[in-house]
Formats: C-alpha cells, structure tokens, sequence
C-alpha cells in the first residue's frame, strides 16, 4: 500500500511542471526616454517592473495605452527569430517615416521589417545584406499609416520573434509629430 502511494506521489511529481521553465525578466516600456504604465495580465506574476511567467513557450502580450508588446520569451537571448523592441515614427508632412529596432541572430538574420494594419500602405522595408550591429534600426520613408500598425521583423522563411502593435489614434500619440517606443527587457 505505502508503495503504492509512493509511486502515485512520484508520478505526480513528474508531471508536475518544472520550476526551471518559468522565467523572470525586468521590463521597462519607453516613450521618447519616458517610462509608461504596462500590464501583463493574468499570465505573469508581476511586482513592480518585474515579472514572471510560468510558461515561457506561450507569447506573453502585454498591454499598454497605445498597443500592446508580444514577447515571444522563449526566444529571447537566442534570437533565433527577429524581435522587434523599438518603433520610431515620424509625421512631419509628406512623406511619414517608420522605423524599427530589431535583435536578431546574424546566422539566421531578419529578411524584411513589415508594417502592417487595415490602414497602412507602403509599409514593407527589405533588408539587404546582413546588418552588422545587433540590434539595428533600419527606416522606411513614405509610408501611410493610421489606426493600428503591427511592427515585426521576419526571417527568410518568414518567422518572427516579439512584435509591437500601436494604436496610432490612441490618445497616447494622438498629436505626436515623432516618437521614439523602446522596449528594456532584461532576464533575471
């Protein structure tokens, strides 16, 4: 009987998951070199800037006034993908530029940096060669955009790492003739 029991506890111990798959990282949301407020949901335990997700091979979206992030922590430090952490856009007449900071691995670099949405037009920046610094900020001038606007970067066979959507007409940058979004994520 005691065996028996044993073997039961131990097989739920096995299917238990692992404390090792959670991971924990420090994030700070910056426009134009200012914190603003994020959210991580239900997915992550946060406590101040700092959070922790239990499932790492899930994306974690996090939310914030104008858009929300999705990290794809799984990949993070690898880059295997192409993450996007940065967005810059500015409006200054004719033509809108937009720009994005991209990490990526150099031995499966990022191809193209899609801008994307029902209202974006011009919106695709191929890459040529393989950028030297990690990460880089490539722009693409001439593109129109309003309402909301995916930002990712993909590899040759088309996959991508985080992402970031804006909300061009959230009251976040409603007004805003540039912005620099950055996003410091650090693991812990």
């Amino acid at each position: 009987m005691m065996l028996g029991l044993l073997v039961a506890l131990f097989a739920n111990l096995i299917a238990l998951p692992s404390a090792d798959t959670a991971l924990s990282f420090e994030l700070e949301l910056l426009l134009n070199g200012q914190p603003i407020h994020w959210d991580s949901g239900e997915r992550a335990r946060r406590n101040g800037n700092r959070f922790r997700v239990e499932d790492p091979e899930v994306p974690l979206e996090v939310f914030f006034e104008g858009g929300v992030l999705t990290l794809d922590l799984a990949d993070y430090g690898t880059f295997s993908r192409p993450h996007v952490l940065g967005v810059r856009y500015q409006r200054l007449g004719d033509p809108t530029s937009f720009g994005a900071t991209v990490y990526h691995d150099p031995e499966n670099p990022a191809q193209v940096i899609r801008f994307e949405g029902e209202r974006v037009r011009g919106g695709d920046l191929e890459l040529t060669g393989v950028p030297a610094q990690n990460p880089f900020t490539r722009s693409q001038e001439g593109v129109e955009a309003s309402g909301t606007v995916e930002v990712r970067a993909e590899d040759a066979a088309g996959n991508a790492g985080s992402t970031i959507t804006l909300d061009l007409d959230s009251a976040l940058f409603a007004g805003l003739e540039r912005f620099n979004l950055r996003v410091q994520l650090t693991p812990q």
